[in-house]
């Protein structure tokens, strides 16, 4: 789950606004200060150039709402970022229970379904030579073979579909040694 970039985005998120509300929370008693300088001049007198400083004294507004506002938005980004734990742990559940899944699938073509059927189609042959069987029978046995082979290329296209969707739910590329 680390390497998932959308619970990283949404736990930042989180740490921007505890800080925000931390600071907001901290100086609530220090209004705006501004720093500046100003030029006056009087209609008949020279320019005069000189520093200016306003300071807010926050007599009456402390911030509340400010604050309020802060701690609402960590709160609620809180539990954003917990309901989208969820649902990636989620998503990395059935996409594991959809590779291994695949992955059964395309075992029992490999060890049991086209050894299977290559050996009906050699027994058929063998029926064929010695005229125990038709062509339509043999031609049968074969299409069977072909079948089972085009099922196993499909099941290998549907277990890396599924690999596809497991790397894109856990947010990082899995290593090829487990592959079938």
């Amino acid at each position: 789950m680390k390497n998932r970039l959308d619970l990283e985005a949404a736990r930042l998120q989180v740490d921007v606004f505890a800080r925000a509300a931390s600071q907001a929370a901290t100086f609530r008693f220090f209004g705006n200060l501004e720093i500046g300088a100003t030029i006056r001049q009087d209609t008949e007198g020279p320019r005069v150039l000189g520093p200016s400083l306003r300071l807010e004294i926050p007599l009456f507004d402390q911030r509340q709402a400010v604050i309020a506002r802060l701690e609402a938005q960590t709160r609620e980004s809180a539990q954003l970022r917990d309901a989208l734990a969820v649902e990636a742990r989620s998503a990395v559940r059935a996409a594991a229970a959809e590779v291994l899944g695949q992955r059964q699938r395309v075992a029992n073509y490999e060890n049991e379904l086209i050894p299977l059927r290559s050996k009906a189609l050699q027994l058929t042959q063998l029926q064929y030579n010695g005229m125990q069987v038709g062509l339509f029978q043999l031609m049968a046995a074969r299409q069977l073979q072909v079948e089972a082979m085009t099922g196993h290329i499909d099941a290998l296209k549907d277990y890396w579909l599924a690999r596809t969707h497991f790397d894109n739910a856990t947010g990082a590329s899995s290593t090829w040694e487990d592959a079938p």
